[in-house]
């Protein structure tokens, strides 16, 4: 594949430069949804040009004035022409006279504009929610990344044309105006009007300081009626501790306490670790109704999902408070790591999201040590990203992005989660301080402006003294990633490595192996780890390896590929279960899968490996076994009931004593990763049908229609052991859905609507199925109920027909906002099993505008593709292990 910079971009002529934006927005109008807009921009004179072009997207421009300015002698330049391209979104000033480049040729284009106030948690828009008196009340905010600026001011959009910003805006008095700094001003407008910025009895115009240096797709602002809970850091900045709020919905602001807390420390611990101090007057997380993603770290004025902003330890699931840490921290790593410091171009979005990811862990785990972050990142965050790199569809991390209707769907798996796991292999290496070291040199040699992929190796390459662009290149700029086929000479005590790149189809071809990555064995015996051993070429043989008691390579699960182990080394390694890490048995519970999905391994060794942790008490383990267990019977779902019934009954075997041993309630002062493995263990149980755990949670949700308190991380298990029972009735799942608007919590839709995916009687399938359509449903949440949908293999053919049946229905109603769209199919259609479907989608789609999802329906056909070869390949044997193994 071709690299980044050989890729044409479709980009902004190089003419001029924007300096400054002095942004205006005024006659706000929710009832009619537009604003009026002005913005002059100071331009720098680069070559010598008769037009300016900048970026709009659906924008009216009223007029525009172009003062002209050398050697401060300044002059007005007719506008003779604007041509506005809806298509390129760019705007074509076209002047009467040439401007002349030079060091004190300047240019001031001022604009009189009008747009709309959009509903599509995009851009300039508008989101509502029901206050404590049931009355409507509205937020306005903006939503900037990737290309949405030019969608409230013209403006060059593009991330490395930074500049600074004053903004105004005017607003009901009534009304909390921010954006990314401080109030400079604010006055009541006494011109009697009573109308425009959300009715009110007066207006305001609210004045900003200055920002910094940064791009477009940073500048932000949020108006509504707000609350707020402030604190403030430990840590002083230029005499002064920065000042930290979390602004919610009237009546909600206790529930940002504990975001707050995370802050305060965060920003504290990222400029001790940055070496760079936190570089603004304030910091400002705001909690919106409506927002597609779960965060924007917009400079200063950081804009969030409720669900990854808002936690209360009296109602909030406590998987949200994990949640709520992470998101907290990787949007704040931003304000040096993307905000402070700017990729070049879209195509190394990854040194955005790779490293704020990376990094958000580090924080978490520096807070909450307890949490073991990384073990769960291991199981989770890694397995996800090898995953999708294992497809033929997947794309490098550096992937080259040629124009912005590009760049959503590279907002991935890829771009955030093997960007982090590749930092973490580094740092694995390296030394995290080292690697620290490195980054924080980076930062300081390029703050307030923009930077490539090889600043950041050369800058982490002099602080460790290590080659860094020669080990990590191709892990960023190559598609996939590879296994490593181990062979032990026991008579030798010599290793020879193979490495290959793994396709979870198991046919990679020729043309497709040509990459070799710089693979960190970190071998293990038991007792130390080898770190200096290391692969670059196709096939080593490697003298003098400590193999006793067994080897293991990957120590910890830190380096991002899969290990083939001959059956002697392998059979050794589960002998010594109790001499491993909890990463260590993750990584051997999830290579021994995916070797087996793609043939490599027969499934049988992954059925033996799976009995062999029946007695496992550890929850990233757990995680990661629940994965595996679930991703076979997922699998295998259209395959005789008996097969069906038996990986059942496997699954009844693994799970029983361990949830029946931690019991349903959780006791007093319990750890966090107790509480959430129960949470796990009890799902299963009930998905495999253990009889005390569906009874025990039946009788909480009888507790729960009487109105009685449940403990909320158990609401979703306990609603699905009712609402997935082939019994439950439609006043089930009325009662269940009714609780969406009655719920005290945050979480209460996502929770609920996962639960509702869930149901197995085919008249409740079509109720759920129905919810995608809903308009009482936001477009924002449908993720939570088609994924269980089609992650519950009794409704998965549903889900498939009714897709076809209302595909023109779904699509104009996600087609509003492209990464809704894109991620309903990314992570519903690539659980089918059969070559049948696989074509039929294929078919179905070949005369389709897939243009928002495109590269998210390769790569869901290559998972189905897998996953029939997988079943085509192995059904005979699993159900042979099953019947040897008196399952059935």
């Amino acid at each position: 594949m071709c690299a980044a910079t050989e890729i044409k971009r479709d980009v902004l002529p190089t003419h001029v430069k924007p300096v400054h934006y002095d942004l205006d927005v005024s006659n706000i109008n929710v009832n009619n949804n537009s604003f009026d807009g002005k913005v002059k921009i100071e331009l720098d004179v680069k070559e010598d040009t008769n037009e300016i072009v900048l970026n709009v997207n659906d924008l009216q421009i009223k007029s525009a004035e172009l003062a002209y300015s050398v050697t401060k002698t300044e002059s007005i330049v007719q506008i003779t022409e604007t041509i506005v391209d809806n298509k390129a979104q760019i705007a074509t000033f076209k002047l009467s006279e040439t401007l002349r480049a030079g060091p004190a040729s300047k240019a001031f284009l001022t604009i009189l504009y009008s747009g709309p106030l959009r509903h599509d948690m995009n851009s300039f828009y508008k989101s509502s929610y029901t206050d404590k008196n049931g009355k409507e009340q509205l937020i306005l905010s903006t939503q900037f990344e990737a290309t949405e600026a030019r969608g409230a001011f013209p403006c060059f959009d593009e991330p490395n044309l930074k500049a600074t910003f004053t903004f105004s805006i005017t607003v009901a008095e009534d009304y909390t105006a921010l954006s990314n700094t401080p109030v400079a001003s604010s006055k009541v407008l006494d011109d009697g009007k009573k109308k425009g910025a959300i009715e009110a009895s007066g207006l305001k115009l609210v004045q900003f300081q200055k920002t910094p240096i940064m791009s477009t797709y940073l500048l932000a602002w949020v108006i509504g009626k707000l609350d707020y809970v402030e604190s403030f850091t430990e840590r002083s900045y230029s005499g002064k501790k920065i000042p930290i709020r979390v602004y919610t919905a009237e009546g909600e602001s206790a529930k940002g306490k504990f975001a707050l807390q995370v802050a305060t420390k965060v920003v504290d611990y990222f400029s001790e670790v940055f070496d760079i101090d936190y570089y603004l007057p304030k910091l400002d997380m705001v909690a919106i109704p409506a927002f597609s993603s779960n965060a924007m770290e917009n400079t200063a004025l950081v804009t969030f999902r409720e669900t990854a902003l808002l936690f209360d330890e009296e109602s909030s699931d406590s998987k949200y408070k994990e949640k709520v840490a992470y998101v907290v921290s990787h949007e704040l790593a931003h304000q040096w790591f993307g905000n402070l410091v700017t990729m070049d171009w879209w195509d190394e979005l990854w040194l955005n999201e790779g490293f704020a990811t990376w990094v958000g862990y580090l924080a978490v785990d520096k807070l909450y040590p307890e949490w073991e972050t990384f073990a769960t990142f291991t199981s989770n965050s890694l397995q996800t990203a090898l995953d999708l790199d294992a497809l033929r569809g997947s794309h490098p991390i550096e992937v080259p992005i040629k124009s912005a209707s590009d760049i959503d769907q590279v907002f991935d798996a890829i771009s955030y989660l093997k960007g982090a796991s590749i930092i973490r292999q580094l740092a694995a290496t390296l030394g995290t301080d080292v690697l620290l070291k490195g980054v924080s040199n980076y930062l300081k040699t390029h703050q307030y402006g923009n930077a490539t992929t090889k600043d950041l190796w050369k800058a982490i390459g002099e602080a460790s003294g290590v080659d860094v662009v020669s080990i990590a290149d191709p892990w960023i700029r190559k598609i996939g990633f590879p296994y490593v086929d181990v062979q032990v000479d026991l008579t030798k005590k010599s290793i020879q490595v193979t490495q290959n790149r793994f396709l979870s189809t198991g046919d990679v071809q020729e043309e497709e192996n040509q990459t070799n990555w710089w693979i960190p064995l970190n071998a293990y015996n038991g007792k130390t780890v080898a770190k200096d051993l290391s692969i670059t070429s196709k096939s080593e043989t490697i003298e003098n390896v400590s193999i006793e008691p067994f080897l293991k390579l990957n120590k910890d699960t830190v380096g991002f590929f899969r290990v083939k182990y001959d059956d002697a080394t392998f059979n050794n390694i589960i002998n010594n279960l109790d001499k491993l890490s909890n990463t260590d048995k993750v990584g051997i519970i999830s290579d021994t899968t995916v070797l087996s999905v793609a043939g490599i391994y027969s499934t049988s060794k992954a059925l033996d490996l799976f009995k062999a942790f029946k007695g496992e008490t550890d929850y990233a383990v757990w995680l990661q076994l629940l994965s595996s267990l679930k991703t076979l019977r997922s699998a295998w779902y259209e395959q005789p009931q008996e097969v069906q019934n038996g990986l059942k009954k496997l699954t009844h075997e693994i799970v029983e004593p361990a949830v029946l041993s931690l019991g349903f309630e959780a006791a007093k002062n319990e750890s966090f990763l107790t509480t959430q493995l129960r949470i796990e263990l009890l799902s299963a149980g009930v998905s495999a049908g253990v009889p005390q755990v569906i009874e025990e949670l039946q009788k909480l949700f009888t507790n729960l229609k009487e109105g009685k308190d449940i403990d909320p991380s158990l609401r979703r298990i306990v609603i699905s052991s009712v609402i997935s029972a082939p019994d439950a009735t439609e006043e089930d799942f009325d009662f269940v859905y009714g609780l969406i608007s009655t719920s005290k919590s945050t979480d209460a839709s996502e929770v609920i609507l996962n639960a509702l995916g869930t149901v197995t009687n085919p008249v409740l399938i079509q109720k759920a199925l129905s919810l995608i359509l809903n308009p009482e449903i936001p477009i924002m949440n449908i993720s939570f109920v088609s994924i269980p949908l089609t992650n519950n293999t009794k409704a998965r053919l549903q889900f498939w027909t009714y897709l076809k049946e209302n595909f023109e229905a779904i699509t104009e109603r996600l087609k509003v906002n492209r990464m809704v769209h894109d991620r309903f199919y990314k992570f519903t259609l690539g659980k089918y099993a059969s070559d049948e479907i696989h074509d039929e989608i294929k078919e179905f789609f070949s005369d389709k505008d897939t243009h928002d999802y495109h590269r998210s329906l390769d790569q869901v056909l290559d998972g189905i593709k897998t996953n029939s070869s997988w079943v085509s390949r192995d059904k005979e044997v699993v159900a042979d292990w099953l019947k040897s193994n008196n399952y059935i």
